[in-house]
C-alpha cells in the first residue's frame, strides 16, 4: 500500500487534512544479472514481482542516465530481456522498476540500483 500524506495547518485554523491512501504499492525490483550477450546487446535478468503489470528498463551511457532510453515490458511473467543498443564498445548503465496499471493510471515502484555493463 502506498500512502500519500499531506497536512494543511494554519495558525488561525487548527485543522489538518491527512491520510490520502492508495492501495497500490510495488516493491523495487533488483537486477539479478546484466551481461553482454553479443555485439550491441545485453541481457538483463530480475526477480518476478507478482503484483506488477510489467516492468520498465532504463539504460544509457551516462552514469546519471541523462537522455536514457526506456524499454517497457508488458508481460508479467517476463523476468529477462535482451536489449539491443545503438553503440558498441561502450559501458552502459542499466536500472529497472516495476509498474501496475489501474484504469487509466500507472503506478511505478522506485528505480533499482544501477548496474554497469560493457557492451562489445
Amino acid at each position: 500500500k502506498a500512502y500519500a500524506y499531506n497536512t494543511i495547518s494554519d495558525s488561525m485554523c487548527k485543522s489538518s487534512v491527512s491520510n490520502y491512501k492508495t492501495k497500490y504499492r510495488l516493491s523495487t525490483p533488483s537486477l539479478t544479472k546484466v551481461i553482454c550477450s553479443g555485439t550491441k546487446k545485453y541481457t538483463a535478468t530480475w526477480k518476478k514481482n507478482s503484483k506488477a503489470s510489467g516492468y520498465q528498463i532504463e539504460y544509457g551511457t551516462s552514469s546519471a542516465l541523462t537522455n536514457a532510453t526506456k524499454v517497457k515490458i508488458t508481460s508479467t511473467s517476463t523476468t529477462s530481456k535482451k536489449v539491443t543498443v545503438s553503440k558498441s564498445q561502450k559501458n552502459y548503465y542499466v536500472r529497472i522498476r516495476s509498474y501496475v496499471t489501474v484504469g487509466k493510471y500507472t503506478y511505478y515502484s522506485g528505480w533499482s540500483s544501477k548496474v554497469k555493463v560493457y557492451v562489445k
